[in-house]
């Protein structure tokens, strides 16, 4: 899996990331330029643009048998 890197190096075209916020709490999100909220998760919560501190990709699905 790969390392954290800082929040300012996630990609913002939509794809789903891990990120650690503020708090010690981590969310899988998509980046969605939406004023003071651009972190959203796939079941409707927002965060703040300056929750997350770090990211990380996510890991590959498992394969199919």
């Amino acid at each position: 899996m790969s390392e954290w890197q800082p929040i300012e190096t996630a990609p913002k075209d939509g794809t789903d990331i891990l990120v650690w916020m503020f708090g010690n709490s981590m969310a899988v999100v998509f980046y969605d330029d939406n004023l003071d909220h651009p972190w959203h998760t796939m079941d409707g919560p927002a965060y703040h643009k300056e929750a997350p501190t770090h990211w990380m990709p996510l890991p590959a699905p498992p394969e199919q048998p």
